[in-house]
């Protein structure tokens, strides 16, 4: 496994998955700075009136830093796989993520809803895809 390939893929998969939050909660009823807001407020702990640049800060981390650790994780699996074939056990290991994480705020944090948002599962699986798509080209290119 290329744990570079792996570490570009996670940073590209984690500004697609950004970018279709962002867009998807801003053609919605949301704000483009509403799941960084959920973020801050269920994870970090702070209230609305709370929000600073250093809770974004802390939360564009925390989004990063899974995103490396979770493209890793999938680097793991797909790294002996086609292309084609990594891009859709990427795509399934997003959906993976989605359920993971709605079981985990469904037992850590009470009370926040994030289960049943079509656009939420499709953005998972879009940013598992994505993942495994960058993590072969960039192993492929290593390799050469």
């Amino acid at each position: 496994m290329s744990f570079s390939s792996a570490l570009v893929a996670g940073l590209g998969a984690g500004v697609v998955f950004l970018a279709l939050e962002l867009l998807a909660s801003s053609l919605g009823a949301g704000t483009p700075m509403g799941p960084a807001r959920a973020t801050i407020k269920d994870i970090i702990g702070l209230s609305p009136g709370q929000y600073t640049t250093g809770g974004l800060l802390g939360t564009l981390g925390v989004h990063f830093g899974l995103a490396l650790l979770t493209t890793t994780v999938l680097a793991r699996i797909v790294h002996a796989w086609k292309t084609y074939v990594a891009v859709i056990l990427g795509g399934a290991f997003g959906g993976f993520l989605y359920t993971a994480n709605v079981v985990l705020t469904w037992t850590v944090a009470a009370g926040v809803t994030i289960g049943g948002n079509l656009s939420l599962i499709a953005n998972y699986v879009i940013f598992g895809a994505t993942a495994a798509a960058i993590y072969k080209y960039w192993q492929h290119r290593n390799d050469a």
